[in-house]
Formats: C-alpha cells, structure tokens, sequence
C-alpha cells in the first residue's frame, strides 16, 4: 500500500490553491497536455499567474491551448508582488514564432464563457507596457472570454512609447466573443482590449475608462 501511494503521489500534478496572496509565479503543473484535444485547464487565479513558466510556452512547433475551467476571482491581486499586483502572462503563452511561410500555428485560450474578475496590476515598477496577454500572435485566438472589474496602472514609467491593453499589448491574432470590463491609468497608448490591433477583433465589446499621459486609447 506504501508503494502504491508513492507512486500516486509522484505522477499527480502539483496544484497551486486559492489561500495565499503572497504566490507571484507559483510552479504548479496544470491538468491537460496543451493540446487542441487537451488543453491546459485553468481554474483559479493562481493558476493562471503560472502559466509564466516556460513550459506553457507556446513553439512554432508545440503551440499551447488553454481553457478555463471555471470563473476565476483575481480580487486578491492587489495584495499580490508588494502591491504591483498580478503579472502580466509571458508574451510566448499567445505567440509562437511564423515567418509567414504555410499555415500559421494555431493555437487558442478559450474562457469557456468563465469571467476572469478583479484583476489589479500596478505596473509602475515596469519600464514596459501591460497587457494580460501581453502578445497575441498570427495564428492564436482569444475567445468566449469577460474580464469585469480590471485595474490597470503604469504611470510610472519613463519609456516614451509604451502599450497598454486590460486584455492584450498588441494582438496580430483573434480576439472574438470576448468583453472587457475596467479602467486604465497609464502614460502611453492604451487600450481596453488591445492597445495596438493589427490582427481581427469580433463579437467582443470593452467598457470602462481610459487616463493616458501621452498616446491615444484606440480599441
């Protein structure tokens, strides 16, 4: 019975729970392979902070698929990283290099119909912009996804040309059958949903406020 615990223990996946505010990367593994069959499951907040690990990455040959499980409550973020609050997801989760040359990699982050609420980043400490994903590349897709009550702040920053977006940086993608819920206050050129569209946006909606110093808030 000793033998067949251990060995149970060993090929489960380590979850990160909801019950600490002090976790910035947790390095939990989630359920799924990241496939378009079985993609990884996401089902709370933490959960989806850790897809900054490398090994949710999306490859022009292993392009990750993610789908949300449940409603995720992110109101915790404020305390989260000293007060700056929750990260933004690496720009690999939604990006996986193309050249333009055959069919672009598809790839996807499906919210299922969930809601992500209560996102608060404070991203003053950054000399970058924000974006939740902070790139969508050719051949990735957001979708069936809300974000209510999101927070945004990046005033800090001393970078002239600087994007921020609650839902993306810059999408060269899909976002479709998404809505935005929040406010922005930021220097730079900003964005509900995606602060530089150079891809397809459709059935999606954003509401909210936008207070820039410098550049314009356009999607």
């Amino acid at each position: 019975l000793l033998c067949v615990l251990t060995l149970i223990s060993f090929i489960l996946p380590v979850y990160a729970t909801n019950s600490t505010s002090t976790v910035v990367l947790p390095t939990n593994t989630l359920y799924g392979a990241g496939t378009t069959d079985d993609p990884w499951q996401i089902s709370n907040c933490l959960d989806l902070a850790s897809l900054r690990q490398s090994k949710y990455f999306s490859t022009l040959a292993h392009p990750s698929n993610f789908i949300l499980t449940d409603d995720i409550d992110c109101s915790d973020s404020i305390n989260w990283n000293d007060g700056n609050g929750f990260p933004t997801i690496a720009p690999q989760i939604m990006y996986a290099p193309y050249e333009g040359v055959g069919a672009p990699p598809e790839h996807y982050f499906d919210g299922n119909n969930h809601t992500i609420t209560g996102i608060y980043t404070n991203w003053d400490a950054q000399e970058s912009g924000f974006g939740l994903f902070a790139f969508i590349g050719v051949g990735a897709t957001v979708k069936n996804l809300k974000i209510e009550n999101a927070t945004l702040k990046n005033i800090g920053t001393t970078q002239p040309e600087v994007h921020n977006g609650l839902l993306s940086m810059y999408n060269l993608g899909t976002i479709e059958n998404v809505s935005v819920n929040g406010t922005i206050e930021a220097r730079g050129t900003s964005g509900l949903l995606a602060s530089i569209n150079a891809g397809v946006i459709k059935e999606s909606s954003a509401s909210g406020s936008i207070i820039s110093e410098g550049g314009d808030g356009d999607h």
